[in-house]
C-alpha cells in the first residue's frame, strides 16, 4: 500500500463507470489498541502502472466490541445489484471461544451506494455460520458471490472444512438466492476430488468461453489452483496440463474482467521475515496483476 504496509486477500471489482478496477485488499494491520484488524481498503487503476488510494481511507472496519463478531475482518467480495454494491466479508473474532463469543468465523454483510464511500455494516443480514457436519472452530470464510444469469441466481461460494467419506478435507460449500439478503445452503460445490487440500482458501468462480471456473489458493503450498467445468455445479475437472498457476509467491488471488471481456488475474506475493530468502513466510506483501487467457482447450494461461 502507499504507506508501506503490507497487502492481502485481493477483492477486485471492476468500476464500469470510471473504467478502473477496484482492487479491495486487507491491509496487514493487528493492532488491538487501536482496533485495526485486517480493515478494507481499496487502490484504484485504470492502466496497472498509475495507482491511488480511495481518499476515504479505511471503506469497512473492524467491530471496537470484543465480543463482536467481525472484531476482525477477514476477506471476501463485492457484486453490484440494482444501485447497491454488497460486500459480503469474513467476521472473525480472535477471542472466540469466550464468555460472550462462541463462533470464530461467520459470514456478514455490508453495503453502500457508492464506490468512493465507505461500506455501512447491514446488521439486519443474518450472519451465515458453518452447518452441522462442519469445522465450527476456526474455518468457515472468505465468501465469493457470483450471479449466473441462465438461473436468474445469486451463488455464494466459501472455505470450509468437513468430513468427506470419513475423512476431514477442505471443501467449498454453496449457498443460492434470488436477493442476496436469503440463502439457502446447497452442499459442497468442491471437496478436492483425490487431493485433500487443508483449506481451499479464497475461492472463486467465473465464465469466460465456454467453461466455468474455479479458483482457490491451498493453505499449504501457498499455491493458486483451478477446476473448469461446463456447468456452474460441477463436476469440476483438473486442467489438461499443469492444475494451478505456476510460479511460487501469488496467493489468495482472484479475477475481474473489464468492459472488454479482459480479465485479470490479483494475488499478493508474499515477504519473507527479515528480508531473507531463508525467512518465515508471513501473511501479506506485494500486489501481483497478470492478464488470464483461456486456450483452446479451455486451460487458463497467463501473459503480463
Amino acid at each position: 500500500s502507499s504507506d508501506a504496509v503490507r497487502v492481502a486477500d485481493l477483492m477486485p471489482y471492476f468500476d464500469s463507470e470510471s473504467n478502473s478496477f477496484n482492487i479491495y485488499y486487507l491491509k496487514d494491520i493487528w493492532n488491538d489498541p487501536f482496533n485495526q484488524r485486517h480493515p478494507w481498503y481499496c487502490l484504484k487503476t485504470d492502466d496497472f502502472i498509475n495507482y491511488s488510494t480511495l481518499s476515504v481511507g479505511e471503506v469497512l472496519s473492524c467491530s471496537t466490541n470484543p465480543c463482536a463478531q467481525d472484531y476482525a475482518l477477514g476477506t471476501g467480495s463485492i457484486i453490484k445489484k440494482a444501485s447497491s454494491y454488497f460486500a459480503f466479508y469474513t467476521g472473525h473474532n480472535p477471542n472466540s471461544p469466550s464468555s460472550c463469543i462462541s463462533t470464530k468465523e461467520g459470514i456478514m454483510l455490508a453495503t453502500t451506494s457508492s464506490l468512493g464511500s465507505a461500506f455501512l455494516k447491514n446488521t439486519s443480514f443474518n450472519t451465515i455460520y458453518a452447518a452441522d457436519g462442519y469445522d465450527k472452530n476456526d474455518n468457515f470464510r472468505d465468501p465469493y458471490v457470483y450471479y449466473d444469469s441462465v438461473t436468474s441466481k445469486y451463488y455464494l461460494i466459501l472455505s470450509a472444512r468437513k468430513q468427506v467419506n470419513g475423512i476431514w478435507k477442505g471443501v467449498i460449500p454453496y449457498y443460492t438466492s434470488t436477493d442476496l439478503m436469503k440463502w439457502e445452503y446447497q452442499g459442497v460445490l468442491y471437496d478436492g476430488g483425490t487431493s485433500n487440500f487443508f483449506m481451499m482458501e479464497t475461492p472463486e468462480i467465473f465464465k469466460m468461453g465456454n467453461y466455468f471456473y474455479l479458483l482457490f489458493s491451498d493453505y499449504d503450498s501457498k499455491n493458486v489452483f483451478y477446476r473448469k467445468s461446463t456447468s456452474i455445479t460441477g463436476e469440476w475437472s483438473e486442467p489438461t496440463t499443469v492444475g494451478r498457476f505456476e510460479g511460487n509467491g501469488i496467493y489468495a488471488a482472484k479475477t475481474a474482467a473489464n468492459e472488454k471481456g479482459e480479465r485479470y488475474i490479483f494475488g499478493w506475493t508474499y515477504v519473507q521475515e527479515g528480508n531473507s530468502d531463508n525467512g518465515k513466510k508471513l501473511f501479506g506483501g506485494n500486489l501481483v496483476t497478470h492478464r488470464i487467457y483461456a486456450k483452446q482447450n479451455g486451460d487458463l494461461a497467463v501473459a503480463i
